[in-house]
């Protein structure tokens, strides 16, 4: 069953960025890229920023986020 994890974090200076995890196996699948090329455009119309990050760049402590004021955790389980 896939996972799709996903943050919005609003920081200090207003700006507001979208990082959706993806496990290390499906960084590279033509269809996850699709959806994140899809993503970026939506993120740049609505004034936002979008990143896709490996899960192990998370789990590692390699991938650093900036002092945020909130943010919103999302994940969302789907059948397969």
């Amino acid at each position: 069953m896939p996972i799709f994890i996903y943050c919005f974090l609003w920081f200090f200076n207003g700006s507001v960025e979208i990082i959706e995890v993806k496990g290390d196996n499906k960084i590279d699948d033509s269809v996850v890229e699709a959806k994140a090329y899809a993503a970026m455009d939506l993120a740049e119309h609505s004034k936002m920023e979008y990143n896709m990050v490996k899960s192990s760049d998370i789990m590692s402590g390699h991938y650093k986020i900036k002092e945020i004021k909130y943010f919103c955790l999302h994940s969302l389980i789907t059948a397969a």
